[in-house]
């Protein structure tokens, strides 16, 4: 996700560059491919919590999308390049590792949920 990322802004930064187009393709397949393995493992992970906290998390990630779609366009609308969005959002991927870190610790302390 942080490759992905750090490539798309790269591209977005120097769009003179001869081969642009080919980093964002990678760059595009790289985020694709990180979002649907997170995503596959985190609802394959949220199988041995209770049936509620899976509620939990189909709501934030419903919000997430809302949240992040008026972040971007605000950024924007204040002036913020394509090129600063991402590098805006490259911290995330750090954010999303170390929030899985927790909940497999929690899950290994506590198996039987």
């Amino acid at each position: 996700m942080f490759i992905g990322f750090g490539l798309l802004a790269l591209a977005s930064i120097n769009n003179t560059f001869t081969y642009a187009f080919e980093v964002s393709l990678v760059a595009i397949g790289l985020l694709g491919i990180s979002s649907a393995l997170g995503e596959s493992t985190m609802l394959g992970f949220c199988k041995g919590f209770p049936s509620y906290y899976v509620g939990y998390f189909s709501s934030g990630s419903g919000i997430s999308g809302i949240f992040a779609g008026s972040l971007i366009v605000s950024m924007k609308y204040f002036g913020a390049t394509i090129s600063h969005i991402y590098v805006f959002f490259l911290p995330t991927a750090f954010l999303y590792y170390y929030c899985f870190k927790y909940l497999n610790k929690l899950h290994l302390k506590f198996p039987h949920l």
